[in-house]
């Protein structure tokens, strides 16, 4: 069975655009800190982790080397 999936790197990046972005809403004062530490769990860690294994899959090299080493920055 060949079945074929998305770019999961499209995933991955959101999830560290969108972590980066609420941790400096935090900075500012906007948000608090349950959303932030929330957030940086489940899409800026879990999601960009299986998006990097999903990679695997489309042996994209580079992308699979780099997202699941950019959850280090999600869970910091």
């Amino acid at each position: 069975m060949n079945t074929k999936i998305g770019n999961p790197a499209v995933v991955g990046l959101a999830g560290f655009g969108l972590t980066t972005l609420l941790l400096q809403f935090h900075n500012l004062g906007f948000s608090g800190l349950g959303p932030t530490v929330a957030m940086g769990f489940v899409f800026g860690g879990l999601a960009q982790f299986i998006a990097g294994l999903m990679e695997q899959k489309q042996v994209t090299t580079l992308v699979l080397l780099l997202l699941p080493h950019t959850v280090h920055f999600g869970l910091d």
